[in-house]
């Protein structure tokens, strides 16, 4: 769970806090983040993950960025970079 304050591509700046789970994350989940009242609150199936707050708070409205392609029957075979 990662939490933006900004980002610069040249010269590279990235000013972010995260946290992080382990477990087996197999099957289908949960997720839901809550944003107010100055924190934002990560939950998986209902349990608490993080809480991050301060400068990483959004100050303009945020996006949700997944790090896994949800693609009709699975992950792809390996090949060219997708963009």
């Amino acid at each position: 769970m990662t939490s933006w304050a900004t980002v610069r591509l040249d010269p590279w700046l990235a000013d972010n806090t995260y946290s992080t789970a382990t477990g087996s994350l197999a099957g289908w989940h949960t997720l839901v983040l809550q944003v107010a009242n100055g924190t934002v609150r990560y939950y998986l199936d209902g349990a608490l993950l993080a809480t991050h707050g301060g400068k990483y708070y959004p100050e303009v409205p945020m996006s949700i960025n997944y790090n896994l392609w949800f693609v009709d029957g699975g992950r792809l075979a390996a090949g060219p970079t997708r963009r």
